[in-house]
């Protein structure tokens, strides 16, 4: 048998195992990946399925509401102290 023969046929399988290597890698990435982007967008529990913009837009609404509620309360006990202090006299 010719040597050269038998050095192309190993570097064929070394070709062949390396690439069989190395798309096994990649089908184990891209399975853990694809683990990644859906537990990313399709997990309702995750905090980075909303949009940053939408959690400052809800932020902010709460804080507004949060004021009014602190304003009302505020003129309430203004009331109540007011009566508190004309029933004393």
């Amino acid at each position: 048998m010719d040597p050269n023969i038998i050095f192309v046929d190993a570097g064929i399988a070394l070709i062949i195992t390396l690439l069989s290597f190395q798309y096994k890698t990649m089908w184990k990435h891209e399975r853990r990946i694809s683990k990644i982007e859906d537990d990313l967008y399709m997990n309702s529990k995750n905090p980075a399925k909303e949009p940053l913009t939408k959690k400052l837009e809800n932020t902010y609404r709460e804080v507004l509401n949060i004021k009014k509620d602190i304003s009302q309360l505020d003129k309430k006990l203004a009331y109540l102290q007011a009566y508190i202090e004309e029933k004393r006299q």
